[in-house]
């Protein structure tokens, strides 16, 4: 078959270029921030007329940091609905079935070769 000669150009599979003044709001929005971070830094180099008394920093205590740290872990959990735990578990329950019957063939069958392997030995 004569394949089919397409008019006109290409088609791409690459996605289109993004001009530079589609980018440019967020690079100022970027640049600006950035100018601003930097004047409070600049600003906080200079000596204060107030005393430079720092408060004490309270540590916080491991235990409550430990439960408020818990507490947020498990709001982040996506709990399973019922009907996937019901199917889930229906799952396992044939799958550990199926599997110790396969065992228990494969059991068998060693035994079964055992003993015989055994009788070829003592004739008796």
């Amino acid at each position: 078959m004569a394949a089919k000669k397409s008019k006109g150009k290409k088609p791409s599979h690459r996605p289109a270029p993004v001009k530079q003044e589609e980018k440019a709001p967020e690079l100022k929005v970027q640049a600006e921030e950035t100018a601003k971070a930097v004047k409070v830094k600049d600003d906080d180099s200079k000596p204060a007329k107030t005393a430079n008394k720092k408060a004490p920093v309270k540590k916080p205590n491991p235990v409550v940091k430990y439960f408020r740290d818990l507490r947020s872990e498990f709001k982040k959990v996506v709990w399973p609905s019922k009907q996937t735990v019901i199917n889930n578990t229906g799952v396992v329950l044939v799958l550990m079935i199926v599997s110790s019957l396969v065992i228990l063939a494969m059991d068998s069958g060693f035994t079964a070769l055992l003993q015989g392997m055994l009788k070829l030995a003592n004739p008796g």
